[in-house]
């Protein structure tokens, strides 16, 4: 009864077929409106294939298939072959057609192939022939047998393929692309399009096969219309990705019936390679055997090694020549030269054949690869270098064999090189080496395809005997051969089985030798052995010295695959703990994981305990028990920063250590002195920008003295004579009201003493004196110039001190600036992340954030304008008082008789007032470090606890923004420890004597100015000119920071863009340093801005700079133009010009500047 309904369905497709030619042949076909008779007759007729194979029974396939056949070749002759054009590749077939198993698509695909087995046979010639021209670089010629063949058969993802590569070889990317675009500008739907697109990718130079997989996979992954069948399909197709599962081969094997009979034929045959190799399927290879047995027809010696593996016997095909093998493996490296010039070409063309030649290019060191080479022809080069020491990756030529095998597919012998390598590099260290499939796209057979059957092969062959090792294990010990090979041979007999111990015995007998492709596999058996008998110690002293040559072995390359990167206890008994640091660190250089360079850091201290010194510096003076090479790598490569960090306190102390390693290493490791003298050499420019950053923070609480002498040399000399001519006098007088006018003054300034006992009220020279010291201390404290209310202003209330504490909360975007009117800004970019949240929610945040930028900037505003003064009438809450006391004034004068003349003399009161300062600097420390610090944790406090009362989310990006407060209080904090430590003048001694080149000098300068502006990211260039290489010292340092502050300040505040463009240029002379800053300046409210500048300049003409560069606002430039105008030589200039504000400035080099020869000797 089955066989009667199926007989039905047999007639019913029959019934189909018939259908499709009368439709086909109907006469409502018009050329250009409706598609080619032939084109619907090829597409339908895959289309009834596809439902016949789940219509049908397996044993109707054939007889439906025949009488299919005969209907082309009679009554739908002259529409049964394809026109030219893309009409076999115009997409997949999937609407209305049943999926069936694999082993049902297999006997089906198989009855298909063999009614096609003429056109088949005549598909292997042309490949054969295609390959014979491009390895003789006939590209021409080959492109030309292309158009020949697509125009008889019609066109094949194959041959379009191979034509991209072609084309790519002929006339390079221009060419190609050409013809890609050629091609996709005449199809409209289907595949090919698509895989034009990448195949064409995938043959630029530039393409690695790793990326271009990770981007085919994104790209599949987001596709909206391509189903899982096609995904597959396309991994398939385009990087050759195939998977040990019957559903993939299932996908694979379904969408290519959609395609020409040639794409099928190159699946199927792969599909049943996969299945013939993979122990997972064992199941289906009854039915391969029997879908082989039916292509008897077919001559391919793919499938004849099929079932000759099946059928455990010999394939009847050519032997592999043995002439050349025989001569390499031998050690005649001469005759094997020779041999291979003899080869004729078909047997070069064989994988293995081609592997011995790789191998013979390694021995004779002959490797002319170009960098950019893509053909074919330099696979064996590939292989060569892939097996050498090499200083790129073994991932980078293994990369490139595996684009030459996907881009030339008709060539039969890049596969099995492409296996080979893959093998020996990828191969875990557990697994066997199985060398099988290497052999199976060869037209030859060898006893490498097939050393489970060594007896039938001759023992006369060196090749055959000693391939023949690898089944006996203990080989043949009549082998003539080198003993580096025969060992090779023998450990690779002994890893397959599972005699780990004897290897490395064997190997280090072996030793290294003029083989190094050798020594690379015998250096994979070597840890793979170490590794299986978990010898730790002998793998990580293995991978230390061979990981830190130059030039390295592809097994070194894979060393994530025998140490763990987090158990310490694999490294915790190495009896080297140098080693084990210098493994690690090779880990880490392989997979740049946070998690291996903690486990670094770990080891370092290990290190160090275990050999019972503190610093990596101290080991150089230790006896070294470590092999030399990875010794000198140890202090080279690990002991570095980002590794001993944790070893030390602070940038500056990490980088001595450092400078240590190097100065000492440098006297040792000669092939890198010159490495190590330039990280010193970077060392000591970033110790002077650390430092000159400090003398910046430590500068600005400062008086200049230079100044201030000169100003006394010239007010006050002549009351310091008088004084001195009066004491000689005897001459009673009461001078009561000129005491008190005095004494009223400097209360008035901070004084708080009112009992004077040492002074004399009926003395003239002690009322000149006080009168003196009164005038001396005014211009101390507040010249509009020079004196300490001055460099306040300018370096500490004038942005610096608010820009730096308000800096984390603008970085953050956590904070507003507000309007002329007093209102602050709503706070886009936090409401911008909790869009989702109620209207109400958000105006509730909006209006805390509001309310704590009013607070904090209140906060800051009133701690700079009210505290961070000098005590006086203007000032009463300034924090910063000046006391002359009693014993002060009678210091001073007893000092009067020590000192030689007036300058030594105003050295000394300046240090006394300093000293008079030390308590109250100390005062504003506490006030900020206390008063302030809890009083901005509060407003922190507050805003976290008000957005959690009245806002009552868990949303996640609610619960973020909370936390990005509290870190953002951190910050804060910290920024005002930093702020608080500007009001001391400890260490001042060495600022004096440090200098700086130009370049660290500017670096310097904007640095530290930008971190007062942390939202503030300007695009800055910088030209330095220093002709006569001078170092500049600190005081020139200050100054252009001072420069740099006001005109960033300036352009922050001007510029109306988010990154303006500043472009800083200085020039250094004998004399003098100049410098010029352009930058952008938007146009609103030119006119007003033109205005302020006349005003500025006008001021600064006049010399009226009077108090008001002891104030902040507006008067930046007129506080530059106060110190550069103290000399002749100093020059200030400003001016608006089109979109661009220019500043210059000249400043007098006080100090004579260094030649930077005469500081280095």
């Amino acid at each position: 009864m089955v066989k009667g309904l199926k007989s039905k369905a047999l007639n019913k497709q029959k019934n189909k077929l018939r259908g499709l030619i009368a439709k086909a042949k109907s006469n409502a076909f018009v050329k250009g409106v409706n598609l080619d008779p032939s084109y619907i007759y090829c597409r339908g007729l895959k289309e009834i294939y596809l439902d016949s194979r789940t219509k049908l029974l397996p044993h109707e396939f054939e007889r439906f298939l025949e009488w299919t056949e005969e209907q082309g070749r009679t009554v739908a002759s002259d529409i049964s072959s394809p026109k030219p054009g893309y009409g076999t590749l115009a997409g997949v077939i999937s609407s209305g057609v049943s999926r069936c198993d694999l082993e049902n698509e297999l006997l089906w695909v198989t009855q298909v192939l063999k009614t096609k087995s003429s056109e088949i046979n005549d598909f292997l010639n042309f490949s054969q022939e295609i390959e014979i021209h491009v390895l003789s670089k006939n590209t021409k010629q080959a492109i030309e047998l292309i158009k020949s063949f697509d125009d008889k058969y019609g066109p094949s993802f194959y041959t379009h393929d191979i034509r991209v590569a072609l084309e790519s070889l002929d006339g390079g990317l221009e060419k190609q692309k050409s013809y890609v675009a050629k091609v996709r500008s005449k199809v409209k739907g289907g595949l090919l399009g698509f895989i034009s697109y990448y195949v064409s990718i995938r043959n630029e130079n530039k393409t690695t096969t790793s990326k271009y997989k990770e981007d085919l996979n994104f790209r599949l992954e987001k596709h909206k219309y391509y189903d899982e069948k096609v995904k597959n399909y396309l991994m398939f197709k385009l990087v050759g990705e195939v998977k040990e599962d019957e559903e993939f081969l299932s996908d694979v094997i379904f969408v290519e019936q959609s395609h020409s009979i040639f794409d099928l034929y190159g699946t199927y045959i792969k599909i049943i390679q996969t299945i013939s190799q993979s122990e997972s399927l064992d199941h289906l290879k009854v039915v391969v055997k029997s879908c082989c047995q039916h292509l008897s027809n077919i001559d391919d010696y793919r499938v004849e090694k099929i079932v000759s593996k099946f059928n455990n016997s010999t394939p009847k095909l050519p032997k592999r020549n043995c002439s050349f093998s025989d001569d390499l493996i031998s050690g005649n490296i001469t005759g094997s030269i020779k041999s291979w010039s003899k080869m004729p070409s078909s047997d070069k063309a064989d994988p293995w054949n081609v592997i011995y030649f790789s191998f013979m290019l390694s021995v004779i060191n002959y490797n002319h690869l170009k960098k950019d080479s893509q053909g074919p022809l330099s696979v064996p080069f590939l292989l060569s270098s892939l097996m050498s020491p090499s200083e790129n990756n073994s991932e980078y030529y293994l990369d490139k064999i595996e684009k030459a095998y996907l881009n030339f597919p008709c060539i039969s012998y890049i596969s099995g090189v492409y296996d080979f390598a893959n093998e020996i590099v990828n191969k875990n260290p557990k697994e066997k080496y199985n060398f099988y499939n290497v052999g199976l796209n060869g037209r030859f057979h060898g006893i490498e395809d097939d050393i489970n059957n060594i007896e039938n092969f001759s023992n006369s062959s060196i090749t055959n005997s000693m391939w023949a090792t690898l089944n006996t294990m203990n080989g043949n010990s009549n082998v003539d051969a080198p003993i580096p090979i025969i060992n090779t041979f023998k450990s690779i007999a002994m890893f397959n089985s599972g005699n780990f111990d004897g290897i490395s015995k064997l190997i280090s007998i072996t030793g290294r030798s003029k083989y190094e492709s050798l020594w690379s596999i015998n250096l994979g058996l070597l840890l793979s052995s170490y590794f299986n008998t978990n010898d730790n110690n002998n793998v990580i002293r293995t991978i230390s010295t061979e990981g830190v040559k130059k030039k390295r072995l592809f097994p070194i390359y894979a060393i994530q695959d025998y140490l763990n990167s987090s158990d310490w206890m694999e490294y915790k008994n190495v009896d080297d703990p140098i080693l084990s640091c210098v493994s690690i660190h090779l880990l880490w250089k392989s997979n740049e994981s946070a998690e291996t360079a903690s486990l670094l850091r770990f080891a370092i201290r290990q290190c160090l305990r275990h050999k019972k010194v503190k610093l990596p510096s101290e080991l150089l003076q230790l006896n070294r028990e470590t092999p030399l090479r990875a010794w000198k790598y140890f202090f080279r490569e690990v002991c570095r920063g980002q590794f001993i960090d944790q070893l030390l306190q602070g940038s500056n102390e990490l980088l001595r250590e450092r400078q240590k390693i190097c100065a000492s290493m440098s006297n040792i490791d000669y092939e890198f002195i010159d490495d190590y003298e330039n990280e010193m050499a970077d060392i000591a420019s970033s110790l002077a920008i650390d430092n000159g950053k400090k003398i910046i923070d430590r500068t600005r609480i400062h008086v200049d003295t230079d100044s201030l002498k000169r100003w006394a040399g010239k007010e006050l000399i002549e009351d310091y004579t008088r004084y001195h001519d009066l004491l000689d006098v005897n001459v009673k007088a009461s001078f009561e009201n000129e005491f008190n006018e005095i004494f009223s003054d400097i209360l008035n300034k901070g004084g708080g003493s009112t009992k004077w006992k040492s002074l004399n009220k009926d003395s003239e020279a002690d009322m000149v004196f006080i009168s003196l010291l009164a005038r001396l201390s005014d211009e101390f404290l507040n010249s509009p110039e020079y004196g300490l209310d001055f460099y306040l202003s300018k370096r500490v209330r004038h942005q610096s001190f608010i820009g730096l504490i308000r800096g984390p909360l603008e970085f953050g975007n956590l904070i507003t600036t507000k309007e002329s009117t007093g209102v602050y800004n709503t706070n886009e970019h936090v409401l911008s992340k909790l869009g989702h949240l109620s209207e109400e929610s958000l105006y509730i945040i909006d209006s805390e954030f509001k309310k704590f930028s009013k607070k904090f900037d209140d906060l800051l505003e009133n701690t700079k304008n009210s505290y961070l003064q000098i005590n006086g009438i203007d000032n009463p809450k300034g924090l910063i008082t000046f006391e002359i006391q009693e014993q002060i004034i009678f210091l001073l004068k007893m000092m009067t008789h020590k000192v030689s003349n007036f300058s030594d003399f105003i050295d000394v009161a300046v240090s006394v007032f300093w000293t008079s300062l030390s308590i109250p600097l100390s005062n504003v420390r506490m006030y900020i470090s206390e008063n302030l610090q809890k009083s901005v944790a509060i407003l922190f406090d507050e805003l976290i606890l008000n957005l959690k009362k009245s806002v009552k989310s868990t949303d996640k990006e609610f619960y973020c923004l909370i936390l990005e407060i509290k870190d953002c209080s951190i910050e804060v904090q910290r920024e005002l420890g930093i702020a608080a430590q500007w009001f001391s003048r400890s260490n001042t001694e060495d600022i004096a004597q440090s200098t700086f080149d130009a370049n660290q000098l500017l670096d310097i300068a904007i640095d530290s100015t930008l971190k007062c502006h942390q939202s503030f990211h300007p695009d800055i260039t910088k030209k330095v000119k220093n002709d006569a290489d001078m170092l500049l010292d600190t005081s020139t340092l200050v100054f252009v920071h001072d420069v740099m502050f006001v005109a960033l300040g300036n352009i922050y505040r001007h510029s109306g863009v988010e990154n303006p463009r500043v472009s800083v240029t200085t020039e250094i002379t004998d004399n003098t340093y100049s410098i010029r800053v352009v930058s952008d300046i938007t146009q609103k409210n030119i006119q007003q801005k033109i205005d302020k500048l006349d005003e500025i300049r006008n001021l600064i003409c006049e010399r009226k700079f009077e108090r008001r560069t002891r104030k902040e606002g507006g008067s930046g430039l007129l506080k530059i133009a106060a110190v550069a105008l103290q000399d002749p030589l100093g020059n200030i200039d400003f001016y608006i010009e089109d979109d661009t504000f220019i500043l210059n400035v000249t400043y007098r080099v006080l100090m004579a500047a260094v030649p930077v020869e005469r500081v280095h000797g």
